[in-house]
């Protein structure tokens, strides 16, 4: 289940600024977390890497 919490007062301008600049508005909690998965994912991606160049013969 997921809850959102809109201000009301700020729908159009992070409408726009995702509209225009590509730029998703999210809380500091959020933008945490995507932080920690996008870290554990380049660790995953890298760890993938070296494991597939050390079993290259």
């Amino acid at each position: 289940m997921e809850n959102y919490r809109y201000a009301t007062a700020d729908i159009e301008a992070n409408h726009e600024a995702y509209a225009e600049r590509g730029i998703v508005v999210a809380s500091p909690g959020v933008k945490d977390i995507l932080r920690k998965f996008m870290a554990r994912a380049r660790n995953s991606q890298m760890l993938t890497h070296q494991s597939q160049k050390n079993h290259v013969a």
